[in-house]
């Protein structure tokens, strides 16, 4: 039986930077989910 380890990532910044964030999940073998959290000011 071979174990990845698993991580839990939070990430919190400008969506304009969210494609190269999956892109390079993806490119690492990576599965996201993505929950989007509006802030007030």
């Amino acid at each position: 039986m071979f174990l990845e380890p698993i991580l839990d990532i939070e990430f919190k910044g400008p969506e304009d930077f969210m494609g190269d964030v999956k892109g390079d999940m993806s490119s690492a073998e990576g599965n996201y989910g993505m929950d989007r959290k509006e802030h007030s000011n």
